[in-house]
């Protein structure tokens, strides 16, 4: 953990997911060992009253700071990708993905990317202390897909990249107007925001260990025969960040996930936090427009 040092960690959420984000937050702030120095920056996607005020508890609680931005396209009119809804398989949440950099309204230098339905089980803030140098992103190490890579054009070894925990260098992600040309991809080529941020920047990534993004898909498939394979078992037997992704989560009664059961005990501790009754505002509630919880 870096000294007087401010991180700075996004994520975007709906009504639907913010139980998850919640459960995201306890359990990257119950594994931090300086709460107060973070600052969760929450695109809102439809959030409730409720959603609002239980994630602000929890950031009260920690010491930590929490800021909402909303949802409002016209906000960022004046950027070239705002109408990235129109395009059909651009989803919401994957357009705000690529305006992170831009609706921060902090200056800094790297800025952390947190799907809603991940689980940190280890500081969070030890990801600052890898040497991404001028590299515009930092992701876990991609998976061997054949037949992705192909239609990338990369190498076959590395053809899977999930972004669900992504670090991103600011100040490189706009020299290169990587938003503009990671969206002229997906649009271009109607490929997912994953394939299209993995093609764009492949030879300007690092990589950390898979422990940094355990995908339940690792669960699953057969392990690769290489060296990747044993950075999977690593993972797999203490990873620092569990990716429910797919579409069997933990909440879910019939999900099988082996770490199912840790993330109900961080949703525990959440909800033993939190008042779920939001306070009879006297006055006008915070705007949205405020940009902050």
């Amino acid at each position: 953990m870096k000294a007087n040092y401010t991180y700075m960690i996004a994520s975007i959420a709906d009504h639907h997911y913010a139980d998850s984000l919640g459960v995201a937050m306890m359990s990257l702030l119950s594994n931090t060992s300086q709460p107060d120095r973070l600052v969760f920056c929450i695109v809102d996607g439809g959030l409730s009253l409720k959603d609002k005020y239980c994630l602000e508890q929890l950031a009260q609680r920690f010491h930590a700071t929490i800021r909402l931005i909303p949802d409002e396209w016209d906000f960022y009119s004046g950027q070239t990708w705002a109408d990235l809804e129109h395009y059909p398989h651009v989803s919401r949440f994957a357009s705000y993905r690529l305006l992170l950099p831009y609706l921060i309204e902090e200056k800094v230098d790297r800025l952390l990317y947190l799907d809603s339905d991940t689980m940190i089980r280890t500081d969070i803030t030890a990801l600052w202390d890898e040497p991404m140098g001028t590299r515009a992103v930092a992701v876990a190490e991609p998976g061997p897909d054949t037949e992705r890579a192909a239609a990338l054009g990369l190498p076959r070894v590395h053809g899977s990249l999930d972004p669900g925990l992504m670090m991103i260098n600011v100040p490189q992600w706009k020299a290169q107007h990587l938003s503009t040309s990671v969206f002229t991809h997906m649009t271009t080529l109607g490929h997912t925001f994953a394939d299209s941020l993995h093609s764009v920047t492949y030879s300007d990534q690092w990589w950390w260990h898979p422990r940094w993004n355990t995908t339940t898909d690792m669960f699953t498939q057969p392990l690769p025969s290489h060296a990747y394979g044993n950075r999977v078992v690593e993972a797999l037997q203490t990873p620092s960040a569990v990716h429910f992704n797919g579409p069997v989560k933990p909440w879910h009664a019939y999900c099988p996930h082996p770490y199912k059961y840790e993330y109900t005990y961080y949703r525990h501790q959440l909800l033993s936090l939190v008042t779920l009754t939001p306070p009879v505002w006297t006055s006008p509630p915070l705007q949205e427009s405020d940009r902050s919880l």
